[in-house]
C-alpha cells in the first residue's frame, strides 16, 4: 500500500474498509483538518457579517460572551 496501491476490504461483497499507505493516510488527515478550519472560517466570517449588519462591534460580542460565561459558573 505504501507504493500507492489502494486495497478495498470487503465482507460479503460490501466494502468495509480501505488499506492505504501511511503517508497517504497522513495526507488525508491534513486535508480533513484543513477542510474543518475552512468551514469554521466561513462560519465565523458569516457571523461577523451579520454582526456588522446589526451594527455590533467585536467588543459588544466579547462582552456578551463574558456575560454568558458568568451565568455558567
Amino acid at each position: 500500500a505504501e507504493g500507492g496501491e489502494v486495497w478495498i476490504i470487503a465482507l460479503r461483497s460490501k466494502p468495509r474498509g480501505v488499506l492505504i499507505g501511511y503517508s497517504r493516510y497522513e495526507e488525508l488527515k491534513r486535508l480533513a483538518e484543513r477542510a474543518k478550519q475552512l468551514e469554521l472560517k466561513i462560519a465565523l466570517d458569516e457571523m461577523r457579517q451579520r454582526g456588522e449588519e446589526a451594527r455590533l462591534t467585536e467588543e459588544d460580542v466579547l462582552r456578551e460572551i463574558e456575560e454568558v460565561r458568568k451565568c455558567g459558573r
